[in-house]
């Protein structure tokens, strides 16, 4: 729902829904702390570069509170130049709301498995597996 709605819908209203208060993202050897305020000009700034945004999310994966999400992302700036960026998150999603983003999957052991595709389980509304 996140990717879909927020980006590819442009529902920003959905930000302070879908997102904990404060989201944190993580990178390589650091870790950012996001208000749902720095989450909203997060967004602002993307369409104030872009006329146009279309958002596709290729492949939900999800796994108790965790989800791997495949998207694309195609712009049009400002400038009419067209780009495309793509990336493969992993967030965590507690109580309805993603409070992780960019996170290393925990090892498997620690994630509990049901056998063959029941293995690939809805988290939450938050996200749309």
């Amino acid at each position: 729902m996140y990717n879909d709605d927020v980006w590819g819908r442009h529902r920003r209203e959905l930000i302070v829904e879908l997102l904990a208060n404060p989201l944190r993202r993580h990178h390589p050897g650091r870790t950012e702390v996001f208000t749902h305020d720095d989450m909203l000009k997060r967004y602002d700034n993307y369409f104030s570069k872009n006329r146009e945004m279309h958002a596709v999310a290729r492949r939900y994966v999800c796994e108790g509170a965790y989800v791997t999400l495949l998207w694309d992302i195609e712009m049009v700036a400002n400038d009419g130049k067209v780009s495309t960026i793509s990336g493969i998150e992993i967030f965590k999603v507690l109580d309805g709301k993603i409070t992780d983003g960019g996170i290393p999957m925990p090892s498997s052991s620690s994630i509990p498995r049901a056998p063959g595709p029941a293995s690939i389980l809805r988290s939450s509304r938050a996200m749309a597996c």
